[in-house]
């Protein structure tokens, strides 16, 4: 799917990645083979989806959190959502 794109943020643009299920997004964010800049870049990947979704962030983040390596993320960023 993502062989389409140049790079993550044509995909993360794409409505394609929007309309994708949250099994999908779970194994394409854990992915080690995900080229991107930053675990923060997973995170508001993560974010953008579930606003998109009308999922309540509080109720949907923790099992979306799986996908994000935590410790490579900045405190703040974390912080800011809690």
């Amino acid at each position: 799917m993502l062989q389409n794109y140049e790079c993550w943020f044509q995909f993360y643009n794409d409505d394609l990645f929007l309309n994708l299920g949250s099994k999908a997004i779970s194994e394409i964010l854990k992915s080690d083979d995900l080229n991107i800049e930053n675990e923060e870049v997973v995170f508001d990947s993560v974010r953008r989806w579930l606003d998109f979704k009308h999922l309540d962030l509080h109720t949907h983040l923790k099992p979306m959190l799986n996908t994000v390596r935590l410790s490579l993320l900045p405190v703040k960023v974390i912080n800011d959502v809690l």
